[in-house]
């Protein structure tokens, strides 16, 4: 599968760092689809800023959840227990929008999309990333959304659900990305 510049730059950062699973030492080396996209979830944090969450005697958030039936399977979990800003990376997996304002990135499986728009509302207004590879997810109002393009992985940005999230993108992150408005 062919990846593009941004996907390459975040591959590229999680292997210096060590931090992405690899399967041998061969000089060239595939990543699937999901590989790819786990990678880019964990390695997308360091590219966003977050408001100040100290929640009121609440539970401090979980740093990354999954909603739905999970196509990532073992490659988000080769991050659990890595350092993510300080704390080690949590992946908890929840089946109920109950829960989705206690996460700090929330990625949203495809066997969300007849849900998306209940997602979205019951986030209003909370400072969580959403992420999702859900067909045109980011005009629904995901935030950070994966498509494929000519057998490559890309993604979108929907600035202004950042914005109503309270979360800022970097400008390396939006150079890299699809904007939608």
């Amino acid at each position: 599968m062919k990846i593009n510049r941004a996907f390459r730059f975040l591959i590229l950062a999680a292997v210096l760092l060590g931090t992405f699973p690899r399967a041998g030492y061969s000089q060239e080396v595939k990543y699937n689809e999901y590989q790819v996209k786990a990678a880019f979830i964990y390695n997308v944090s360091s590219f966003i800023e977050w408001p100040e969450m100290s929640p009121a005697g609440g539970a401090i958030p979980k740093e990354l959840c999954v909603l739905g039936t999970d196509p990532m399977g073992p490659n988000l979990e080769s991050f659990r227990g890595k350092a993510l800003r300080g704390t080690e990376l949590t992946v908890t997996r929840i089946g109920s929008l109950k829960t989705v304002r206690d996460c700090r990135i929330l990625y949203v499986a495809i066997s969300e999309k007849d849900h998306l728009d209940d997602v979205i509302e019951a986030l209003a207004g909370s400072p969580v990333l959403t992420i999702s590879d859900i067909e045109d997810g980011a005009r629904q109002g995901v935030m950070i959304n994966f498509y494929l393009e000519e057998e490559m992985v890309r993604f979108e940005i929907n600035i202004e659900a950042m914005r109503r999230a309270g979360l800022n993108a970097s400008a390396k992150l939006l150079k890299l990305a699809r904007i939608v408005r």
